[in-house]
């Protein structure tokens, strides 16, 4: 079975080859993954201005042609499919949402007016939704 079958087969409740997988990470553990399997060093891969998976902002590293090349390696199934960000309009983008700006009090503001905060770990730092838009 490929990707689109087996995922088509598990909608229905049809028996399948395996499970479906998908693919979520952080950015520290998408750029280990892709610097492990040497994506980052193929040539015909540039890094593009986007990326799916929640990159540190200004974080230009891993792009999304490496994300790709790394799902395929990992046998993903299922991807998600992201807005575009323009470097020129935006600071960023978490998991592919656009973040537009940043306040003074450090506040991020997403597409939608969506609230986000950094947190700050060992590793890196972790973008997070913090409020939602006004109804």
């Amino acid at each position: 079975m490929n990707g689109k079958e087996r995922i088509q087969a598990t909608l229905e409740h049809r028996k399948t080859d395996r499970a479906a997988l998908a693919y979520e990470a952080t950015f520290e553990v998408t750029k280990e993954l892709v610097k492990y399997f040497g994506i980052d060093k193929l040539s015909g891969l540039p890094i593009s201005q986007v990326g799916t998976f929640q990159s540190p902002i200004g974080e230009k590293e891993v792009g999304i042609d490496q994300e790709i090349e790394l799902q395929r390696r990992l046998g993903v199934d299922l991807v998600k499919v992201a807005c575009p960000t323009n470097s020129k309009k935006t600071i960023g983008n978490w998991f592919g949402m656009p973040l537009i700006s940043r306040k003074d009090d450090g506040k991020i503001i997403g597409a939608w007016e969506i609230g986000f905060t950094e947190f700050k770990y060992p590793y890196g730092t972790y973008i997070e939704i913090d409020n939602y838009p006004p109804c």
